[in-house]
């Protein structure tokens, strides 16, 4: 499978004009399950996407020198971060090109921002602080349990899912409540099926669990895994979507998707394949860099 290559000539990936992210970051499976989960019930959408967003642009221990793990840097303004969310002529009465911002549509995207955070903080997601110039710090926390900002790596409680940086640059902002949880699950469930096959890249794995496997209402899944209280029918809204924008495939069959070719006991599934990888990087890239030397399309 074809992986678009990761931009060289700066680090990370342009996630909006003038902001930078990591191309790929992990967050615990427990922080989706305990936090996500019940925001994308209680219809938070856009306090669980911020959060995806500052965790991708968050310091982690081994950047941040003397600063302080999670530290937002200051120069991401609240614009940025509810560009990169939601559509940027959202609160827009004319086209996106007729027109640069006015004050009072960045106080309208100040205002949602600061909304989100506040349920962010409520969450214990993060904390704000006294800053410079009126704007508060934002410090990302730990995604579970207490302590700093960090690097989830696997071992027994940290079980993680990798996000992709191009797709929150390219996606999140089109995506409402389910295309975020069928995303989530989907790279649950490619996390899983790149443990029986190493060598695919992240995010293009083949995968055939059930959409109830993720919430496992009868207790099937083994002990330690993370049970994700996603109702089926809001992932199959969320898969619909994906595959009409091409990120996910799947077809309907009888046998697993293995050299062994043994049939389902259940009869047939689908069969998914993760088409994340292919999201192209530089195309994205591009995109941001002439919106941020045209911002004001004109």
């Amino acid at each position: 499978m074809t992986q678009f290559p990761k931009p060289s000539a700066r680090p990370g990936v342009a996630y909006g004009p003038g902001v930078r992210g990591k191309y790929q970051f992990r967050i615990r499976e427990l922080h989706v399950a305990e936090t996500y989960g019940p925001l994308l019930k209680a219809k938070r959408v856009g306090a669980v996407k911020l959060d995806l967003v500052l965790r991708g642009i968050a310091l982690l221990p081994r950047d941040a020198g003397r600063r302080l793990p999670g530290l937002v840097l200051s120069e991401v303004s609240y614009q940025d971060l509810h560009d990169i969310c939601l559509l940027p002529d959202r609160f827009s009465m004319t086209a996106p090109e007729d027109q640069i911002d006015d004050q009072q549509i960045l106080k309208l995207k100040r205002n949602w921002i600061g909304r989100q955070l506040t349920v962010l903080e409520q969450q214990g997601a993060l904390r704000r602080e006294p800053g410079y110039g009126g704007r508060p710090r934002i410090i990302v926390l730990r995604d579970h349990g207490t302590g700093s900002f960090d690097d989830p790596d696997g071992s027994p409680g940290n079980s993680y899912v990798t996000i992709s940086g191009p797709a929150i640059a390219k996606w999140l902002k089109f995506w409402g409540a389910p295309e975020v949880a069928a995303y989530l699950a989907a790279m649950i469930a490619d996390r899983y099926a790149r443990l029986r096959n190493p060598d695919v890249d992240r995010g293009g794995a083949i995968w055939f669990e059930t959409l109830k496997w993720f919430s496992d209402p009868n207790g099937y899944r083994p002990k330690g895994h993370v049970r994700i209280n996603f109702s089926p029918r809001t992932l199959q809204r969320g898969f619909n979507k994906l595959r009409e924008d091409g990120l996910i495939t799947w077809k309907h069959q009888s046998k697993r998707p293995h050299k062994s070719g043994r049939r389902f006991r259940s009869g047939r599934r689908n069969i998914y394949t993760n088409q994340f990888d292919r999201i192209d990087v530089e195309a994205t890239e591009q995109t941001l860099a002439t919106a941020e030397l045209n911002p004001g399309g004109g």
